[in-house]
């Protein structure tokens, strides 16, 4: 299904390249989205651990003295996973219960729009970037507990919008660093929120 996806969203990107036969370049990034945590109290013990991923094809669409205009693809995949044990919660008649909860969560942002790139020295490129599409998710929560066993499934999508900006430093001509950061917000609230911030370190892949 993962795979579905991201030959659906980079598929577009394909065909425009070849036929406007443009300058490109393919960003691959890797970040942290939510903070790793954690909490131990008497009866709960719970983590919860997030990571996100970016795939980032854009291409050429204008070139002029103040900088280069592209057309943007990005996809930003949000893996989270959260545990928690709870253990000896009075349930009468002196009875305790004990209940494992597990939530695994992926998030998929697609928001293609438009990127401006200029660059101020040879081997450093600054660019901002914007852009509209929606955000798909899909959360599958485990519980057992006293000898009972339940699982459910929930898949959704909203609208989301994205702002952000990066930097590129050059190490070849085809290939650099690049540091990105967005902010995306959702139309519906999302993992608990509204708005989304992502920071990711990566490399840039130009051709």
């Amino acid at each position: 299904m993962r795979t579905m996806l991201l030959w659906i969203f980079l598929l577009p990107a394909v065909v425009v390249s070849t036929a406007l036969a443009q300058n490109s370049d393919l960003g691959l990034l890797l970040g942290v989205s939510h903070t790793v945590s954690g909490e131990i109290t008497p009866t709960v013990i719970s983590g919860t651990v997030s990571a996100s991923g970016q795939i980032n094809y854009a291409v050429q669409l204008h070139d002029s003295p103040g900088g280069r205009l592209y057309l943007e693809l990005p996809v930003i995949i949000t893996g989270t996973s959260t545990g928690m044990a709870t253990t000896g919660v009075p349930a009468g008649n002196n009875q305790t219960t004990t209940a494992d909860t597990g939530v695994s969560e992926i998030i998929v942002f697609f928001t293609p729009g438009i990127r401006w790139k200029f660059t101020p020295a040879a081997r450093v490129a600054f660019y901002a970037a914007g852009g509209i599409g929606f955000v798909a998710v899909s959360k599958s929560v485990g519980m057992a507990g006293n000898g009972t066993v339940t699982a459910f499934d929930r898949t959704g999508v909203t609208g989301a919008a994205d702002l952000g900006g990066g930097v590129d430093f050059r190490l070849t001509r085809l290939v650099s660093l690049r540091a990105d950061v967005r902010e995306v917000p959702t139309f519906a609230n999302v993992h608990g929120s509204h708005h989304h911030e992502f920071f990711m370190l990566g490399v840039g892949l130009h051709f």
